[in-house]
């Protein structure tokens, strides 16, 4: 066995080890050289869509499931069908004049004065939008079928756009509407959120599949419009219903709807694009 002449390592070279003590030496300083400029790696947490989901509509089968939450829908006869991944019996389809879901008067909390912030998301396929003039086709809303306020809201599909429209007092003046094109055919995922915490500039996001489309900012018109939601008011998918009746369905929408989610909370930009690839 041939050894190394360590009396002067690193700077003796043995006839028989030849380079050995230069390449350890070599290698020593690299290695110190790497532990002194080592990047810092930063770990991105995950967007949280969990926190905050009061409702989680599933549109499994015939049912109306909400997630667990305990706000369970009546279906008045729409039918299963597929949704946006082609998976069978994922998502409900409404016939543009007679089906829809009835949640009932519920959440009003998530809506009041002077906490109002809220998130409405879901997947959508129109196969006919509706008229603004005419109401629309509604996909999801709580409203009473009138200027009712405080915070009625809905979401509708007309004149090939995506209306999203708060209002925050008795004042039909005191409102916000903002719209985003989208066309029929095609499954899309939208995403309202409202933030109403500011009397001096109530915001309103619209997103497109993932992506801001439309950004509002208004102040607040009239009173104050402090309380609850009228406890009229019903929570509806797939249509509203008029004068404040439950049994009498209006602006029906005829499409597609699945994966509907109502967030007591104003969801970040990274939490609307995680909602969106979650399903």
């Amino acid at each position: 066995m041939y050894r190394a002449n360590l009396t002067e390592w690193g700077k003796t070279i043995n006839t028989r080890t030849g380079f050995i003590p230069y390449v350890i030496t070599a290698l020593v300083f690299l290695l110190s050289c790497r532990t002194a400029t080592s990047p810092t790696v930063f770990v991105e947490e995950t967007p949280d869509i969990s926190t905050g989901l009061v409702a989680h509509y599933l549109m499994a089968g015939n049912g109306v499931h909400s997630g667990g939450h305990g706000f369970s829908g009546l279906n008045q006869g729409g039918v299963s069908t597929s949704d946006h991944l082609g998976r069978p019996n994922s998502a409900l389809s409404f016939n543009g004049y007679s089906s829809y879901v009835l949640c009932g008067d519920i959440l009003d909390s998530v809506f009041a004065k002077p906490v109002a912030t809220f998130t409405v998301a879901g997947w959508a396929r129109t196969i006919r939008d509706g008229t603004q003039s005419g109401g629309g086709g509604l996909m999801i809303g709580k409203n009473g079928g009138g200027d009712d306020g405080p915070y009625e809201w809905n979401v509708t599909h007309s004149d090939g756009n995506i209306d999203a429209f708060v209002m925050f007092d008795t004042l039909a003046a005191s409102y916000e509407r903002i719209s985003s094109p989208v066309g029929v055919g095609n499954w899309f995922h939208f995403a309202l959120v409202f933030d109403g915490t500011r009397f001096a500039g109530s915001r309103m996001d619209l997103y497109i599949n993932g992506l801001l489309a439309r950004v509002m900012t208004k102040a607040l018109a009239g009173t104050s419009g402090t309380g609850t939601m009228n406890s009229s008011q019903n929570l509806t998918i797939g249509a509203g219903h008029a004068a404040r009746n439950p049994q009498v369905p209006n602006n029906c929408y005829d499409g597609s709807l699945s994966d509907i989610r109502i967030y007591n909370r104003a969801l970040t930009a990274p939490e609307i694009l995680a909602v969106y690839a979650s399903e």
